[in-house]
């Protein structure tokens, strides 16, 4: 009978222990959100810096109460299409298949995922307004 009472009593008690957590709870148990990172600095010449750059022009351009498709369209090839492999993209899209295809039918495939992709931003971009 003792040997039960002990078990017992030390089963609940475990089940007390492991219910408490170590963190101090409020109301209706709310824990405060841990406080954000600092964020770092950007550094110059980084990708980050590029990118800020690139997207401060961009937005600057798209500002422009004259813009049209047109002059989008040749902002986007002249300034963010080198930034794409679309070789490497036709590559990993073709799969298998890449190795069986001739030169033209490769660079006919980069030329198209490329104008797929300028003229899909082209279009989701003309509709920007702030």
């Amino acid at each position: 009978m003792k040997k039960t009472a002990v078990t017992i009593l030390a089963i609940v008690s475990m089940g007390i222990a492991q219910a408490q957590s170590g963190v101090p709870a409020h109301a209706y148990g709310y824990v405060l959100p841990m406080p954000r990172p600092v964020m770092p600095e950007i550094i110059k010449d980084s990708p980050a810096a590029l990118l800020e750059e690139g997207m401060g022009r961009l937005l600057e351009l798209l500002r422009r109460v004259d813009l049209n498709p047109r002059s989008l369209g040749q902002y986007m090839d002249v300034e963010i299409a080198p930034y794409f492999d679309f070789s490497y993209m036709a590559k990993s899209a073709a799969g298998n298949m890449y190795r069986h295809m001739s030169s033209d039918q490769r660079l006919r495939m980069a030329e198209r995922i490329k104008h797929h992709l300028l003229s899909t931003m082209v279009r989701k971009l003309d509709s920007y307004n702030n």
